[in-house]
């Protein structure tokens, strides 16, 4: 018994530093996927807005490919037309400047972002669509500066990966909780839950599925919108 307890102490003050090394060793392995394989996606898109009653369905088919020369949307229902991409996708956590695929082509970026300062919850063993996965709970960082945490009344930024055996995403949820108060009548909140899924494929990580769903209410306005993105690679 004597010499459990030191050991048991021992056991007992390692494991932060085990949880962390879970979260750095995911970001090492995204790290590594350097993309140079030219590649192209069929991407369906589909996003509903709801807004005082109303209701907005907007439906596109693209062909995206992404080579030497960045990436170029081939074909798009909406438009007809090639065309570089250089809008913020519909991701409402994207900061702006990134390309509107970028997600569906190089997913281990936007998770480098989200990832940046984000901290390890727990870990532990699961089974996803009958494989063995190991499953991250993490606590992410909304990245506010000062005066902008003085009006944060509730917040919450949290988000669950599953790790397949290669050690890198196959699947990620993500909610987000936040209410604001600039003054005392003055009131805005957002709840937004996402769903991914991931596939590596060569020397890239790609995003094959992403499901958004927004909603909030800015000074008496309530506001409410899905979008759902599949994307298939082609021959």
């Amino acid at each position: 018994m004597r010499h459990a307890i030191p050991l048991l102490l021992t056991v007992v003050c390692t494991i932060p530093s085990l949880r962390a090394d879970a979260l750095t060793d995911l970001k090492v392995r995204l790290q590594s996927l350097k993309p140079q394989t030219p590649i192209t996606l069929k991407v369906e898109q589909s996003s509903t807005e709801w807004d005082e009653g109303k209701e907005r369905k907007e439906v596109r088919t693209l062909k995206v490919a992404e080579g030497p020369g960045g990436l170029v949307v081939l074909e798009d229902s909406g438009r007809g037309s090639a065309s570089r991409t250089d809008k913020a996708p519909g991701d409402p956590t994207t900061k702006k400047g990134k390309n509107t695929w970028r997600r569906q082509f190089r997913a281990q970026e936007d998770l480098l972002d989200e990832l940046e300062k984000a901290s390890l919850v727990g870990e532990n063993p699961e089974t996803l669509d009958g494989r063995p996965v190991r499953r991250l709970r993490l606590k992410l960082n909304l990245d506010l500066d000062e005066d902008a945490r003085k009006h944060v009344k509730r917040s919450t930024m949290e988000a669950t990966l599953w790790l397949g055996a290669d050690g890198l995403p196959v699947a990620m949820e993500r909610h987000i909780d936040l209410e604001v108060r600039a003054m005392l009548f003055v009131k805005v909140w957002t709840k937004v839950d996402s769903r991914y899924r991931f596939l590596r494929v060569q020397d890239r990580l790609l995003t094959l599925e992403a499901t958004d769903a927004v909603e909030g209410e800015a000074m008496g306005h309530a506001f409410k919108a899905r979008t759902h993105t599949q994307a298939t690679p082609l021959p």
